[in-house]
């Protein structure tokens, strides 16, 4: 069996030290700028919240989100304000029937006849 002698490995362990001393003298800054949003909770009591949920004459769409369709209704989103409710019996001249006041609403979803 061959056996390696200490002066076999001095010229890579002397490499590698030299390589780190070299490596500690850089003088480059590592400075990194990085910004983030900050989201804070607003609260609102569950009694207040089933109050504000209430249904209203229509009023016209200005940012809508996700539309589901159950026959004969459109149920249009409108992010963080409510779901507009309308006709669509006659597709030529749908009618806008209502709107569902849910502060905070952002999806939409209908199983059975109930509106999540």
């Amino acid at each position: 069996m061959k056996t390696k002698s200490i002066f076999s490995t001095f010229p890579f362990i002397l490499t590698l030290i030299v390589w780190c001393s070299f490596s500690s003298c850089l003088k480059e800054s590592c400075e990194k700028t990085s910004y983030y949003k900050l989201f804070t909770p607003v609260y609102m009591s569950y009694e207040g919240l089933r109050a504000s949920i209430k249904s209203m004459p229509p009023v016209p769409l200005k940012e809508t989100g996700k539309i589901y369709f159950k026959y004969p209704y459109l149920y249009v989103n409108e992010i963080d304000l409510g779901i507009h409710v309308i006709d669509n019996s006659n597709p030529l001249s749908p009618q806008n029937i209502a709107f569902i006041n849910i502060p905070g609403n952002v999806d939409i979803a209908i199983k059975g006849n109930i509106l999540y």
